[in-house]
């Protein structure tokens, strides 16, 4: 009993230091400006996407698809479509 109570202690105080470390990165990057916060928002979604994408070869078995670029294309259309107009101003 003693062990389990030691090591959720210990995996609570890892949580919580990475959390601080998150916070502290994401603050740094909303206080660099809109630039930076766009590239970080769109690696966020760079990197959910590879996971979403992994998950969904996982369930259906198939790790290399021919058309398993088409959704890769599909990220890269949309990103690279929006995201000169996220950076454009308008006056």
């Amino acid at each position: 009993m003693f062990e389990d109570h030691k090591v959720r202690k210990m995996k609570l105080r890892t949580r919580m230091i990475y959390t601080s470390i998150f916070s502290l990165i994401a603050l740094l990057f909303i206080s660099l400006g809109h630039l930076y916060c766009t590239m970080l928002v769109i690696g966020l979604a760079f990197v959910s996407y590879r996971e979403i994408i992994s998950l969904k070869r996982i369930e259906e078995k198939d790790q290399k698809s021919i058309f398993s670029w088409i959704d890769w294309y599909y990220f890269g259309t949309f990103t690279f479509g929006v995201f000169p107009h996220i950076l454009i101003k308008n006056k």
